[in-house]
This record gives structure tokens, C-alpha cells and sequence, in this order.
């Protein structure tokens, strides 16, 4: 009797690590991009992956969700570092590197 109940806690248990589809539903991990640069418009990268989303914190004090075609007008020029820390993304992709400092993928690996 007690490895039957002990047999359905662990069935329960497991049942909550899945999601709608049965699916493992582990924890998607975060991937980090820091971009140092001095424009005075900025658009960030764009992500490709598994229905890439995230925050974009724009040096400036201001943050908002990820979207592919997000972009920042800073209120006055001086140098700042965005970063971008994404859920789903496998692959990144910076089109205009023109004022751009520093891009620091050490926290960015495919997820």
C-alpha cells in the first residue's frame, strides 16, 4: 500500500513538470546582449529562434518588452549600453554597427 501512494505523489509530481501539450515545461533559460554604442536613435538587433521575447533595458533608465522593431530615440547624444536579455532566441542579427562601441554576447548562448 505505502509504494502505491508513494507511486501516484510521484505521478502528480511529474504531472506538474509538464505543460498544455505533455511537454517537459522546464524553465526557458535567458540569454544576454549588451551593446555599447552613441547614437542618438538605436534599434535593436533582431533575434530569430522559438518566438524570441525578452526586455530591452535602453541605458537610459527606460526598459519595455522585446519586439523585432523596437527602437529608442535618447534625449540627448552621450554614450549608454543597452541590454537585452531574451527568452527563445538562437540567433542574433545587428544590422548597422554604425556608433556602435562594444557587443558583449559572453551571456548569449542559443536557447
Amino acid at each position: 500500500m505505502k509504494k502505491t501512494i508513494l507511486c501516484i505523489a510521484l505521478l502528480l509530481a511529474c504531472a506538474a513538470c509538464t505543460d498544455s501539450r505533455g511537454t517537459d515545461a522546464a524553465p526557458t533559460p535567458t540569454a544576454t546582449v549588451r551593446i555599447s554604442h552613441d547614437r542618438l536613435t538605436f534599434a535593436v538587433p533582431y533575434f530569430s529562434g522559438s518566438a524570441p521575447s525578452g526586455t530591452i533595458d535602453w541605458g537610459d533608465g527606460r526598459t519595455e518588452s522585446y519586439s523585432v522593431s523596437a527602437t529608442h530615440t535618447y534625449a540627448g547624444a552621450a554614450s549608454r549600453t543597452v541590454t537585452i536579455e531574451t527568452r527563445g532566441a538562437d540567433r542574433m542579427t545587428l544590422a548597422d554597427l554604425e556608433g556602435v562601441a562594444a557587443v558583449d554576447l559572453s551571456a548569449f548562448t542559443a536557447n
